[in-house]
């Protein structure tokens, strides 16, 4: 997939939708795996004072990643906001426990490596 990856100074968090990678997300020392969580956390409290209940949010949420998944799967663009609505859609449904962080769906953390370089010294 051509422009997914973002690593951080931290890594990357990977997003799968029915086996699909779909976004893969910086991690950073403030974008950590709990403020990604946090998105999906806050947009059912904010939907629940806007008047959605659970079971609408459900929908909504599995709604946008099919479309979404959809997109990626036949290189259509997609903004850096949707991907951000993608994290957030895939965390309502990991919280409510409508799909379980397992090898089709969820999240896969990817520390960043780092190299080191070592000082070779030649000896003659």
């Amino acid at each position: 997939m051509k422009g997914v990856k973002k690593y951080g100074s931290e890594g990357s968090i990977s997003l799968y939708y029915h086996g699909m990678m779909t976004s893969t997300l910086p991690l950073t020392k403030t974008k950590t795996l709990d403020y990604y969580r946090k998105l999906g956390e806050d947009s059912i409290i904010k939907h629940f004072k806007e008047g959605y209940n659970l079971k609408k949010q459900i929908h909504i949420s599995k709604l946008f990643c099919q479309v979404f998944a959809y997109r990626r799967k036949n290189n259509q663009k997609v903004s850096s906001d949707d991907h951000l609505m993608m994290c957030q859609a895939l965390f309502v449904l990991l919280k409510t426990k409508v799909i379980n962080n397992d090898e089709l769906n969820g999240y896969l953390i990817m520390p960043n490596c780092r190299h080191k370089r070592k000082n070779h010294v030649f000896k003659h």
